[in-house]
């Protein structure tokens, strides 16, 4: 099972550009002005056809911010797989809501505030009338939206709101992710991470259609579980799928382990004729398949399985 997976990346993220009309606190990505061709995106996916991949997940930046996002979208439309955008919703027009919902299965929206002080103390001031406007454009493809809100010491008092608020336009579906911060200056502590899981599942017994999952660490989702299962939610233990299921690609072609690694661990730049032996030889790849220890990894929240 693990040679098969070595030799083969089900789920691609591909990092379209750099740019992002935000600078949220959380951000682990160090800021460029990069931005993919599309003759490379364009070959990309041609690669990502032939080898059958199941999934394949655009993020930034901020996608919108491609200067040719009309052709990325129309590139990706031949490609028979899950196809994932990840966005603030900011920049979203009718004009890009009717390309999104063409080409995507998925929107992930990033709403990480149940209040606009909330949500502006992370993601800028002025930016919450921005995002209203764009969850007004979504809750016409409600069905294919997902609010992805990343936990920190920041954000966690109105949860409530941000139900009440999502709900309003339609949307039902949440994720809620642990931060990764390496500098560890807005991981909320244990106590608000417990507070927040119990306050969650009392407002599944209230929207009862709500469909919520975590994305936590294995210390952290354990003593729930259960009363997750009970209340119908599904949880992620804290398993990190880097070198074995899944890759990035960076705007510049460079791959990277995972996301929370780029512009961190450059392993090698993509290239269709060479990527099966390079991601197969890789030393970095290997030690992590392996669970060994890495530098690079230690303080990452999410990783936990791979330390």
């Amino acid at each position: 099972m693990i040679e098969h997976l070595n030799n083969y990346p089900q789920k691609f993220n591909i990092l379209i550009t750099s740019k992002c009309n935000l600078r949220c606190k959380h951000c682990y990505l160090n800021p460029k002005q990069t931005e993919m061709s599309i003759e490379t995106f364009s070959d990309i996916v041609v690669f990502l056809d032939k080898i059958n991949v199941k999934e394949v997940c655009i993020e930034g930046g901020e996608p919108l911010c491609h200067q040719k996002f009309d052709l990325i979208c129309h590139s990706l439309s031949t490609l028979l797989c899950t196809k994932k955008i990840v966005t603030n919703a900011t920049l979203l027009t009718d004009d890009s809501i009717n390309l999104i919902d063409k080409t995507f299965d998925v929107v992930q929206v990033s709403i990480d505030g149940g209040t606009k002080a909330e949500y502006e103390n992370i993601r800028g001031l002025n930016s919450f009338s921005n995002l209203i406007k764009g969850v007004e454009l979504l809750s016409n493809i409600k069905n294919k939206v997902q609010i992805n809100f990343v936990l920190t010491s920041l954000n966690y008092l109105n949860i409530d709101k941000l139900f009440s608020f999502a709900f309003s336009y339609g949307l039902y579906r949440f994720r809620f992710v642990l931060v990764v911060d390496f500098s560890r200056k807005i991981i909320p502590s244990e106590d608000i991470i417990s507070c927040f899981i119990l306050k969650v599942i009392e407002l599944k017994k209230q929207y009862r259609n709500a469909e919520i999952s975590f994305v936590f660490p294995e210390q952290s989702i354990l003593p729930y579980t259960d009363l997750l299962l009970l209340n119908g939610i599904s949880n992620y233990i804290g398993i990190c799928y880097a070198a074995t299921v899944y890759t990035v690609i960076d705007s510049d072609k460079t791959v990277y382990p995972c996301n929370f690694l780029t512009r961190k661990k450059p392993l090698f730049s993509f290239c269709c004729e060479t990527f099966f032996h390079n991601w197969k030889m890789d030393d970095f790849l290997n030690n992590v398949r392996k669970n060994l220890q890495t530098n690079e990894c230690i303080g990452c929240p999410a990783n936990y399985d791979c330390l």
